[in-house]
C-alpha cells in the first residue's frame, strides 16, 4: 500500500473509529483498525503472555511463558490450571489469540517479540513430553512454539548473542542450583532454536536500555511520528531518564564471586510504549523489594521509576509478588490502570495490593485487572481482592484510540476459544492530554495541615502530581543551606530568632505546630526530590554569596536537578545561575534585553503575578519562546476575595494557552 493511499485510508477509518472501538459484553472484540493500538495481556494460565499491535499495525509479543506441567507445583491450588482448556499447550492458545488479533494482511504475524528474561513463565521450558518442533530440532514450549507455528521477524533479549551477563548463563544457572529443574535445558532449546530459525531468516538482537528506536513502527512511521518505545532497562544498564543515557546498576558484581551475581529476575528488561500523550509500562520480573541478606541494589524498581515518571497503565512487575511493585514504583508511576498478569496463589502479595490503592502514595482512581486471581489468594487476602479489582478474570486488552488522548480496557473471556467481550470500562483520559504543570509554592502544598517547606508538604505536592516545588532557600548561622521562607522562626515554630543566629543543630530540633516536622536542610530537601519533582529555587541568601551559590549549584548537579531547575529570588543570585538554569525576570527586564539584543529563551523565563500578566504579555512571550510562569498566591488580592481573584486570573491565563504555574495549593482545584 503507497503512503498515498494508506493516508487516504486512515481519514477514511477515522469516520468509522468511533464504531470500531464500541466493544459489546457477549460480542466479539471489533477487529483493530489503523491509528488504533491494542495492547493484549493473554491467560492461558501458565506464565505471561502479552500481544500488541502498534497504530500502522506493526507487532509484537513481549513473553510468551509456559510453566512445566510436570513441575511439584502444577496441578495444586497454588498454581492456575491451563486456559480455556487442555485441548491445546499454552503456546497453541497464544498463537490462537495472536491469529485472531492480529492485523489482517500484515507482512509478518509478529514483526518483534521481546522476551525479559529467562524464567520459563516468560519464554517457555523444556520438560519431558513437550512436542517436537516441525524439524525435530527443539522442542516447542513457550516462545519457542510460538516462533515455530508463526514467523517472527526480530526477536530481542537480555543476552544475545554471548549470553554471558552477568557471567555464562550456563554457568550462572548451574551455581544457582536450578541445573537438574530444567532451567539448562530450557536456555539449550531456546538458544537452538534461535540457531534453527537465523537460518530462515529470524533477526536476533540484545535489548538497547535508553534506546527509542531500536523497537520501531514499520510499515508507516511518518503517519503517527509521536508514538515510540523506549527501552528502560536491560541487565545491569538501566536508562537515566535523559536521552539515551544509561547507568550501570551492578557495577560492583565481580565474575569470580557468585554471591555479587544478581539473580535472573533482577536483570528483566523493561520498555515504556509511548503514544502521543500516552505512556504504558512494561517490565517482566524486576524486584523492587530488598529481603533479609539482599544486597540492597537488587532494587532496580526505584531507579528505573524515578526515569521513567508517570504513566497512564502499568503491569506489575513480578505479577505483583511481595519482591515487587515497592513505594517509589507506586509513587512514581500512578497509573490510572494497573495490570496484573497471575497465575500463582501469591500474585498479587497482600502488602503490595496495600500499596497500590492507598491514596497516600498517590491520589486519584485507579482501576486494577487481574488476568486470572485464584481462589486462594482471594481467601488469603480477603474483602479488599473484590474491593480493589475491577476485573479479577480474563485476557485484558488496553484499547488505545487514534492520536493517544484516550483508551479502554476491554475484557475478553478466557474460558471460551470465541474469547467473546465480558467487560468495557473507560474511555480513560490519558493523563498528558492535560499539559498543565503545577509547581507547588513554599515547598509543596501548604494548608491547615502542612507546615511550609517541609517534608510532609513536599510529599503531598508528589502525590497531588505537581511537576515541581518552589524551594526557599536561607543560610544558618554555622553556613548550612536550609529550606525556610521567613527570615526567622516565628511562624509555625514560635521562636523569635532569626536563621542566621542560630546553628544547624539548635535549628533542627525546632517542632512545628501544624504537623510536628521539623526544619529541612536543602540537600535532604533535593535529595527526596531527585527522580520526583522539579524544582524552582528562591535564593533569600542575601549580598553577593558566591560560595553559597556554588554549593547550590553543585547540590543540584548531585540530584541530578540543574538542567530543568529555575531561579527566582536576588539580582545576585540570577546574575551567578543565568546560563547554568533558567532565571525568572518581570516583563519590564526581558524587554530590556530584547532591546539589548540579548534574550534568549534558553536563559530566561517571564516570572510574573498573575493579576498583572496581560493577555499581550503572553503573546509576546510566547511569540519570543520565552516561558511563561505566572505565580498565583494568596497575598497578591487585596481588593478582591482570594480565591476569586485567583480564580478569575487561572481562566484568563488557561485561555491564552499558559500552561506552566506557581501556585498556593489551594488553587490546584482550578488547574485540573
Amino acid at each position: 500500500m503507497s503512503k498515498t493511499t494508506f493516508l487516504f485510508f486512515f481519514c477514511f477509518v477515522q469516520f468509522s473509529i468511533s464504531r470500531a472501538q464500541k466493544a459489546e459484553p457477549g460480542k466479539p472484540l471489533p477487529p483493530w483498525k489503523a491509528g488504533m493500538m491494542d495492547l493484549h495481556h493473554i491467560n492461558t494460565g501458565a506464565g505471561n503472555a502479552a500481544y500488541y499491535v502498534f497504530p500502522d499495525g506493526t507487532s509484537m509479543v513481549f513473553d510468551a511463558g509456559e510453566l512445566n506441567p510436570t513441575g511439584s507445583r502444577a496441578n495444586t491450588p497454588r498454581n492456575a490450571t491451563i486456559v480455556p482448556n487442555h485441548s491445546k499447550k499454552p503456546f497453541e492458545w497464544i498463537v490462537h489469540y495472536i491469529q485472531k488479533n492480529r492485523p489482517v494482511g500484515s507482512a509478518h504475524a509478529v514483526d518483534y517479540a521481546v522476551i525479559s528474561h529467562f524464567h520459563d513463565d516468560h519464554f517457555g521450558s523444556w520438560y519431558p513430553g513437550a512436542p517436537p518442533s516441525s524439524d525435530k530440532k527443539f522442542i516447542r514450549s513457550g516462545i519457542t512454539g510460538v516462533g515455530d507455528l508463526i514467523p517472527i521477524a526480530t526477536l530481542i533479549d537480555r543476552g544475545y548473542p554471548s549470553y554471558n551477563y552477568p557471567v555464562d548463563i550456563d554457568e550462572f544457572y548451574k551455581a544457582r542450583k536450578t541445573g537438574d529443574s530444567g532451567y539448562l535445558r530450557s536456555i539449550k532449546n531456546y538458544r537452538t532454536f534461535i540457531r534453527q530459525r537465523e537460518a530462515k531468516g529470524l533477526k536476533n538482537e540484545r535489548l538497547i536500555p535508553g534506546s527509542r528506536a531500536q523497537i520501531r513502527l514499520l510499515h508507516h512511521p511518518d503517519v503517527y511520528p509521536d508514538f515510540y518505545v523506549r527501552n528502560i532497562k536491560s541487565n545491569g544498564r538501566i536508562w537515566t531518564g535523559r536521552d539515551t543515557a544509561t547507568e550501570e546498576h551492578f557495577p560492583d558484581y565481580r565474575p569470580t564471586e557468585k554471591k555479587t551475581w544478581p539473580d535472573e529476575n533482577a536483570l528483566s528488561n523493561a520498555i515504556t510504549i509511548n503514544y502521543g500523550p500516552f505512556t504504558y509500562y512494561t517490565g517482566g520480573d524486576n524486584p523492587g523489594n530488598v529481603f533479609y541478606g539482599d544486597d540492597p541494589n537488587r532494587d532496580v524498581e526505584s531507579v528505573m521509576a524515578a526515569a521513567i515518571g508517570p504513566v497512564d497503565v502499568a503491569t506489575l512487575d513480578h505479577h505483583g509478588n511481595r519482591d515487587a511493585v515497592n513505594e517509589n514504583l507506586v509513587q512514581a508511576l500512578r497509573p490510572r490502570v494497573w495490570i496484573g498478569q497471575t497465575w500463582s496463589s501469591d500474585h498479587p502479595g497482600h502488602e503490595v495490593l496495600i500499596r497500590m490503592t492507598t491514596p497516600f502514595l498517590y491520589d486519584g482512581p485507579r482501576d486494577i485487572f487481574s488476568t486470572n486471581m485464584l481462589e486462594a489468594n482471594r481467601i488469603v487476602i480477603g474483602p479488599l481482592i473484590d474491593k480493589a479489582y475491577k476485573s479479577q478474570r480474563g485476557h485484558v486488552v488496553v484499547r488505545v484510540l487514534p492520536g493517544g488522548k484516550e483508551y479502554y480496557v476491554i475484557v475478553l473471556d478466557d474460558t471460551k476459544p470465541e474469547m467473546p467481550v465480558k467487560l468495557v470500562s473507560g474511555p480513560y483520559q490519558s493523563k498528558r492530554t492535560n499539559p498543565i504543570r503545577l509547581i507547588g509554592h513554599r515547598g509543596g502544598v501548604v494548608d491547615s495541615t502542612y507546615t511550609e517547606n517541609s517534608t510532609t508538604a513536599m510529599k503531598a505536592a508528589y502525590r497531588r502530581g505537581y511537576h515541581m516545588i518552589e524551594v526557599d532557600v536561607r543560610l544558618s548561622k554555622d553556613s548550612q543551606l536550609i529550606m525556610h521562607h521567613n527570615p526567622d522562626f516565628v511562624k509555625y515554630y514560635h521562636l523569635n530568632r532569626r536563621t542566621q543566629e542560630l546553628d544547624w543543630k539548635d535549628i533542627k530540633e525546632l517542632e512545628s505546630d501544624r504537623d510536628g516536622v521539623k526544619p529541612v536542610l536543602l540537600e535532604d530537601a533535593l535529595k527526596y526530590c531527585s527522580g520526583r519533582l522539579q524544582v524552582m529555587i528562591d535564593n533569600k541568601i542575601t549580598g553577593n554569596d558566591t560560595a553559597s551559590f556554588r554549593k547550590i549549584e553543585q547540590l543540584l548537579s548531585k540530584y541530578h536537578l540543574l538542567e530543568y531547575a529555575l531561579f527566582i529570588g536576588t539580582t545576585e543570585t540570577r546574575n551567578y545561575f543565568t546560563g547554568k538554569a533558567k532565571v525568572g525576570c518581570p516583563m519590564a527586564e526581558l524587554k530590556e534585553l530584547q532591546n539589548k539584543k540579548q534574550l534568549n529563551p534558553d536563559l530566561y523565563y517571564l516570572f510574573e503575578h498573575g493579576n498583572v500578566l496581560t493577555e499581550a504579555d503572553v503573546r509576546w512571550a510566547q511569540q519570543n519562546k520565552i516561558l511563561v510562569v505566572p505565580s498565583i498566591n494568596k497575598f497578591h488580592y487585596t481588593n478582591i476575595g482570594y480565591m476569586e481573584g485567583g480564580k478569575r486570573d487561572i481562566a484568563n491565563l488557561r485561555k491564552w494557552g499558559v500552561e506552566l504555574y506557581q501556585i498556593d495549593s489551594e488553587y490546584d482545584q482550578f488547574l485540573k
